[in-house]
């Protein structure tokens, strides 16, 4: 599935597998500079145009939640492991955290000096990693909003620049993470001595291009599949339900147990999310609990399966 806002501030969703519009979600008047879906991949996060935070139904196109910012301008916004909260980077300086059930600022957190311009969550959604304008990366812990760490990318050459911006990739299981910064250079880093818990993972049924497909050939290399748009992407939908390590990015297929709890979301209402459906204490169901297979470190599941046969009359 792929999610794009336009400048009409319409949400198209377009079916990836079959090359075809699958819904055209209008009257939200959204804002196109960032986008935002869920772990479960029913439920899109957006920056409305007033401002706020629209969180939009992919299914069904209903508004699932409006998040009121106060006025203050969103530069980015994430969603936790868990689907059941996103946070918000400002322009203020302010990192505000959202439970997405009950629409409110469970939490504001304060520390940068300027802009926060990306932010990302831990693997387990304890910590929040941001990075912004004063050219410091901070870790919070989220439980309580107290800064564990931060990270100085000092640079003259950085300082003088109009447009000053840091990025950052999702952190790893294991802590890693990379930064870059408007100067040109990448900082990878390892966060250590972090109050770090067993990473959630999602199980998948993953569609799977056929071999053989056609490929662009471009110079000589060979590069993506390419295709026309509204044309079909040969393939299936993968037998397995499997995962991808938090770990060492390995898929691998989940034990028995798991997917028996994961399944039994299959009897909640198909037009909402499932992490906004299931009672908070699903993802502390023992049966979600496993180990990746190749680097035998600790799993835990999402209470949820993302199975995008299920999601989409085709």
């Amino acid at each position: 599935m792929i999610v794009a806002c336009d400048g009409e501030h319409n949400l198209h969703v377009w079916d990836f597998v079959t090359g075809r519009r699958l819904r055209e979600i209008s009257g939200n008047r959204l804002s196109n500079t960032w986008l935002e879906i869920s772990p479960d991949q029913t439920v899109a996060a957006t920056i409305g145009e007033g401002r706020g935070i629209c969180v939009i139904g992919l299914p069904t196109g209903r508004r699932v939640a409006h998040l009121d910012t106060g006025g203050g301008e969103v530069l980015n916004i994430v969603w936790t492991p868990d689907g059941q909260r996103v946070l918000s980077a400002c322009a203020d300086g302010e990192i505000d955290v959202w439970d997405i059930r009950s629409g409110t600022c469970e939490s504001t957190i304060s520390g940068h000096e300027g802009a926060v311009t990306d932010i990302r969550v831990s693997c387990d959604g304890k910590l929040a990693i941001s990075v912004g304008e004063d050219q410091i990366l901070r870790v919070w812990d989220l439980r309580d909003g107290s800064l564990l760490a931060s990270y100085f990318t000092y640079s003259p050459r950085y300082k003088w620049m109009f447009r000053r911006e840091a990025h950052l990739t999702n952190p790893r299981a294991d802590g890693r993470v990379v930064l870059g910064t408007s100067d040109g250079h990448l900082h990878f880093l390892r966060l250590s001595g972090s109050p770090m818990a067993t990473p959630l993972a999602t199980a998948e049924r993953p569609w799977r291009v056929a071999a053989g497909a056609i490929f662009e050939e471009r110079g000589s290399t060979l590069d993506a599949p390419c295709f026309e748009v509204g044309e079909a992407i040969p393939g299936n939908y993968d037998e397995r339900v499997t995962a991808v390590c938090p770990w060492c990015a390995v898929r691998f297929e989940p034990r028995i147990s798991v997917l028996e709890c994961v399944y039994a979301t299959g009897a909640l209402d198909g037009g909402l999310a499932p992490s906004l459906q299931l009672p908070i204490d699903a993802w502390d169901d023992p049966r979600l609990t496993d180990e990746c297979c190749h680097c035998r470190r600790p799993v835990q599941f999402n209470p949820f399966v993302v199975d995008g046969s299920a999601y989409w009359d085709r």
